[in-house]
């Protein structure tokens, strides 16, 4: 296995996005993490306003973070026989 330093591209695969974590963002490349003050709201656009800046001011490590963000759903297609029994079974259950 070949370790690569960060920003290297893969030999093998020179086109890949190079990817990184949440956690390496923020221990190693100053991303904002969420205060908790009481004040909720102002914890809120206080983080919002911190994370706009350090993706303004860190485009390329900002995409690769986002490269290693999988939705939380994937779409799934299925025939209508397959999606009128799951439905069924669903409403049946009820």
């Amino acid at each position: 296995m070949t370790c690569l330093a960060f920003g290297q591209k893969s030999p093998d695969k020179p086109n890949a996005v190079q990817t990184l974590s949440l956690d390496d963002a923020i221990k190693n490349h100053g991303f904002p993490v969420k205060n908790n003050s009481g004040n909720a709201l102002r914890d809120k656009q206080d983080y919002k306003a911190a994370k706009r800046l350090w993706v303004a001011q860190n485009p390329e490590l900002y995409k690769k973070l986002t490269a290693t963000i999988q939705p939380k759903t994937q779409p799934v297609l299925m025939d209508e026989k397959t999606y009128k029994a799951i439905n069924q079974t669903t409403t049946s259950e009820k």
